[in-house]
């Protein structure tokens, strides 16, 4: 969006545009700023400028904002809800809402979660790829692959970045640990799960009737994992 409405200054003076929001609110100001309620502020602070600036139209720009909000809410990264029952039922038909559909379509949504409290969301990378076969009868075999790729430096990132807790080897500071989630298509069973070519285990659950399948992975600096679900 700030592509399209131009760059927004904030109150110490710095200069906010479509290159660099995205490094500055969610990386250089951990470096920046220690203390965490200071660090907040000036997230909150980027956070209404923008937002400010958007809204406002940045001054004629109208038909380059509605084209970027088209592309962010097309690669899933516009999301929007509302608290009035009327309102999010309308949105609810929409990709905006970003609901988990409740029918037996053919369905693979990835979700990410961080798993160690840290804040190296920044550096993982992920795509994930759906493969369907033919039906046979009333089922098909599916093929659904996760990659995950860990861009944080060895050294360099301040602590509160890279601390981790919980039990387990946390390995090397700037290793990653996620938990990996599959939402598959209602009804599926998986038939296997690897991680990198090895067999693994996945922790199973239900989600608006879709089977839920996730794996623990731990990535160190530079590192990259491929989960393989293969599903009937």
């Amino acid at each position: 969006a700030l592509g399209a409405v131009g760059p927004v200054t904030l109150s110490d003076g710095a200069t906010v545009n479509a290159a660099n929001v995205v490094q500055l609110a969610e990386s250089e100001v951990y470096a920046r700023f220690p203390d965490n309620e200071q660090r907040k502020s000036y997230q909150q602070g980027i956070a209404t400028a923008v937002v400010n600036k958007v809204i406002s139209g940045g001054g004629g720009h109208t038909i380059e904002l509605l084209r970027a909000l088209g592309k962010a809410a097309g690669e899933g990264r516009l999301d929007v809800w509302s608290a009035r029952p009327a309102e999010q039922q309308v949105l609810a038909v929409t990709p905006l809402a970003r609901e988990v559909p409740a029918d037996a379509a053919p369905y693979a949504g990835l979700v990410v979660n961080n798993a160690s409290n840290g804040k190296l969301d920044y550096y993982l990378g992920r795509t994930l790829s759906y493969t369907a076969g033919d039906c046979t009868g009333a089922t098909r075999k599916s093929t659904v692959v996760a990659k995950l790729a860990n861009g944080a430096p060895a050294q360099g990132l301040p602590s509160y970045v890279t601390t981790q807790t919980g039990p387990g080897d946390h390995g090397p500071p700037g290793t990653n640990r996620s938990s990996v989630t599959l939402y598959a298509t209602a009804g599926a069973q998986i038939d296997s799960v690897t991680l990198n070519g090895a067999p693994t285990t996945a922790q199973l659950g239900t989600e608006r009737g879709h089977p839920v399948f996730t794996v623990e992975v731990q990535l160190p600096p530079g590192a990259e994992a491929s989960l393989q679900f293969t599903l009937t």
